[in-house]
């Protein structure tokens, strides 16, 4: 999660913060 956040933020990335957060909540 760190890497993720150290590395460039392009669109994929924005795409992937704004999904991760809302699917790792509705799984755990």
């Amino acid at each position: 999660m760190v890497i993720l956040i150290t590395k460039p933020a392009n669109s994929l990335d924005l795409t992937i913060y704004s999904i991760y957060p809302i699917m790792f909540g509705l799984w755990t």
